[in-house]
């Protein structure tokens, strides 16, 4: 009997340790989530010799800045000027980056404005200043009017000049001239010029000629080409093509030679095509230096037709020029120079705004 109990006894024991146990599991306190989260996880390690896996990167998107960021940056740059402290020139964040530009902006704008009206009338002063001392200069020597005519006269003869068109009808066969001489000049230099600067034997053995050739002045050869092509229009085109030729070309060989090495290197490992290259790298790197070329170009080809004119033509400014030269008309020739000075300025001013309008994004890169 007693050893029944105590064998009862001792089953309910071993049934009640494992209660007691789980009791106490749920009895004590879990621990936090955020220290369960901060706790490493267990990885298993790499064999020996084992090369572990490389890291990915983070290929996640960063979120755009908040309008409330960019508007907090806008108010802190604005509370910066209105204090008068300087402001960072570059901003770290890009919220701060879009409001700076968006402060500058007005501000530059401005500037380049008044940077323009400076110009504007400083030159308008010069001009001022050389017609008074022109003027004095012809009072102070008591010169007749065909030895220097004074500017009032000048005015005089160029108004009459134009209102009753001689004048733009000789400006108009001058311009005629000088801008299919430089178009023909253009053509030719940028056919020839690219085969020079990619083949150097081509450029060692024709070179010689062509610096040859411009040792010979255009006044010496303008005679020739009135006797070839007669006193038409084609002698004086031909004449203003041959003068604007040659810095053409120079400029299209130094432009494709400088082209960077390394960036060929990169469109050769791209297998990139001939006409990738040349329209993609060759054409933007040369761009420059090319208008550059187009620049000097077409105020000589002004050049070159005058030249044409003075030879042998029956219109022109050269043959404006000419004719007041041999009557002892100064004052129509100051008006003929005076011509010729712009229109050289407005063909100038034209291949500068082409200048601007195709290097404007590499500019505001």
């Amino acid at each position: 009997m007693d050893g029944g109990h105590t064998r009862l006894l001792r089953n309910r024991a071993q049934l009640s340790q494992p209660s007691v146990a789980a009791a106490a599991t749920l009895a004590s306190p879990a621990p936090p989530r955020s220290a369960t989260a901060a706790l490493p996880a267990v990885l298993p390690r790499p064999a020996r010799g084992a090369t572990p896996a490389p890291r990915q990167p983070d290929l996640r998107p960063v979120p755009a800045p908040a309008t409330s960021e960019r508007d907090g940056a806008a108010r802190v740059l604005r509370e910066h000027a209105a204090r008068g402290l300087p402001t960072p020139r570059h901003a770290s964040h890009p919220a701060e980056q879009t409001a700076r530009a968006a402060l500058l902006a007005p501000g530059q704008a401005a500037e380049r404005r008044l940077h323009h009206a400076w110009s504007l009338l400083l030159g308008l002063l010069a001009l001022a200043g050389f017609v008074a001392l022109w003027n004095f200069v012809a009072w102070w020597g008591a010169y007749p009017e065909f030895i220097l005519p004074r500017p009032a006269t000048v005015l005089a003869r160029f108004l009459a000049l134009a209102a009753d068109g001689t004048l733009l009808r000789h400006a108009s066969l001058t311009a005629q001239e000088a801008l299919g001489g430089f178009l023909i000049g253009l053509v030719f230099a940028t056919l020839v010029g690219y085969p020079l600067a990619k083949v150097r034997v081509l450029e060692q053995v024709i070179s010689p000629y062509l610096v040859a050739s411009q040792s010979v002045p255009i006044v010496a050869l303008a005679p020739l080409l009135v006797l070839w092509f007669g006193f038409g229009l084609t002698s004086k085109v031909l004449a203003a093509s041959l003068i604007a030729f040659f810095p053409i070309l120079v400029n299209v060989i130094v432009g494709v030679r400088s082209v960077d090495h390394a960036s060929r290197e990169l469109m050769r490992t791209l297998s990139a095509s001939r006409w990738d290259v040349f329209a993609k790298l060759e054409v933007p790197a040369a761009l420059p230096i090319y208008l550059g070329g187009m620049r000097v170009g077409i105020t000589l080809s002004v050049i070159g037709a005058v030249v044409g004119e003075f030879v042998g033509a029956d219109g022109g400014l050269g043959y404006m020029i000419a004719q007041s030269r041999g009557l002892f008309d100064t004052a129509t020739l100051f008006v003929a120079l005076l011509a010729l000075m712009a229109l050289a300025l407005c063909f100038y001013g034209a291949v500068l705004s082409l200048e601007r309008l195709l290097l404007a994004g590499r500019r505001r890169a």
